[in-house]
């Protein structure tokens, strides 16, 4: 990569880091993981949860219904989703072609 495309994207970083979104964002997440009571519950909201264990994630959604700092984390985490993606969509427009599409990895199925 050329120094002048690093120093761009260092400089986009930056910029990033100092929205209201990922600020939120970072702030609900480190909420929740300093609290030894939700800590676990971050992997399973994020679908890291093992494979079939309805109950584990039935009793983490009732869990966030009960737990305000939990559903902050949740609105933090979806704000800052809609972010990247408006910032895909910018990029990807720019460019010509879809940025996070690519990024998938190459399939023999299609």
């Amino acid at each position: 990569m050329d120094s002048k495309l690093k120093s761009e994207i260092e400089g986009f970083a930056d910029a990033l880091r100092q929205s209201e979104a990922v600020y939120n964002y970072l702030s609900a997440k480190a909420e929740v993981e300093s609290d030894g009571q939700y800590a676990g519950f971050i992997n399973q909201i994020e679908g890291q949860a093992p494979a079939g264990d309805v109950a584990a994630l039935n009793v983490t959604w009732q869990t966030v219904a009960d737990a305000p700092q939990l559903r902050a984390y949740l609105q933090a985490r979806l704000a800052l989703v809609k972010l990247l993606q408006e910032i895909n969509e910018q990029i990807s427009s720019e460019v010509g072609f879809n940025i996070a599409a690519s990024l998938q990895p190459a399939s023999c199925c299609g």
